[in-house]
């Protein structure tokens, strides 16, 4: 079949035309694990299967085998933990010595304050205290990270470019944003797409970084894991996916990107269902990071270049 070549303008009004599968929403890792200890194969597409049949020699895989990377996504895995920590104390270095908006404001009048005494008597300025008491909104922030790469792309340049990621969401959340974030893989094999979302945290957990590791670091994550979803995938009916397994939708190439100013395409909005103040992450092949790129450039690259720039603003060079 002759594959889809669009041009950028052209793929939103094609979009309806084909054959979306992205009923595949886990709401966390547990969610997606026992859905894989259970799942079937679809053998009408697939006569192998691509997650469990090479090992590290070739190159491709993190992991030895399929069940040892399912073991690292339900567990956790000390593979990349202190090089993850690592990278991440660097990316939170440079923003220490950023002048970073605050959220928060003071409130100059006294209608509805009442005085402190003793700490009026001692010079304390913090003298008066709010007897309104308001309601007030809790920001929230959500977060969309696409995962699938391309096969040039190794968990080296992953474990930098997501700690910057990683780094940035906890700045959110030191402003008093609370962050839902997910991950998603997105995958073409024209006319077909198939997409699935895996929430890694909700508005009141804290960052499990140990835990949100393999998803975000690992190559297995979409050449196993995601390859063993499409592979027990029952809607897929298009035999290519046999032998080539797709290729990444998102990115700059492909059609499905964001706009200059970080803003989110329409395309997007609609296969990830993502409005327009959610922060998209683009896998890190669309900022051509690689890991020995300079640190402050890089993270300010990824800020101007998604909708963390409504969130975060750096001081000027």
């Amino acid at each position: 079949m002759q594959k889809l070549r669009l041009e950028k303008e052209e793929w939103n009004k094609k979009l309806e035309d084909w054959n979306i599968i992205s009923e595949h929403i886990f709401e966390d890792i547990n969610d997606l694990v026992q859905y894989l200890k259970t799942v079937k194969t679809n053998d009408n597409v697939f006569d192998h299967e691509s997650s469990e049949s090479l090992g590290l020699d070739d190159g491709w895989h993190d992991f030895e085998s399929y069940p040892e990377a399912l073991e690292g996504l339900e567990l956790g895995t000390d593979k990349y933990f202190n090089e993850f920590k690592q990278n991440i104390k660097k990316v939170k270095d440079y923003l220490s010595s950023q002048e970073i908006q605050k959220l928060a404001g003071y409130k100059n009048d006294v209608v509805g304050f009442s005085p402190i005494v003793p700490n009026t008597i001692i010079g304390n300025p913090i003298n008066m205290i709010n007897s309104n008491k308001k309601e007030k909104p809790i920001p929230t922030a959500k977060i969309m990270i696409e995962k699938a790469n391309s096969c040039g792309v190794h968990s080296e340049d992953m474990i930098s470019f997501y700690a910057i990621i990683t780094a940035l969401i906890d700045i959110l959340e030191q402003k008093g944003i609370r962050c839902e974030v997910w991950m998603s893989d997105s995958f073409l094999e024209s006319p077909e797409v198939y997409v699935y979302k895996l929430k890694l945290k909700d508005f009141n957990q804290p960052i499990n970084m140990y835990k949100i590791q393999f998803p975000i670091i690992a190559t297995d994550m979409f050449r196993r894991i995601g390859f063993k979803l499409l592979e027990t995938n029952q809607e897929l009916k298009d035999r290519d996916w046999n032998f080539g397994y797709g290729s990444p939708l998102i990115g700059k190439r492909n059609g499905f990107s964001l706009k200059s100013n970080g803003e989110i395409e329409e395309g997007i909005k609609n296969l990830l269902q993502v409005d327009d103040n959610d922060i998209f992450i683009p896998n890190c092949a669309y900022f051509d990071y690689h890991k020995d790129d300079d640190i402050g450039q890089a993270i300010r690259e990824i800020i101007k270049g998604t909708n963390f720039n409504k969130y975060i603003n750096l001081k000027e060079d």
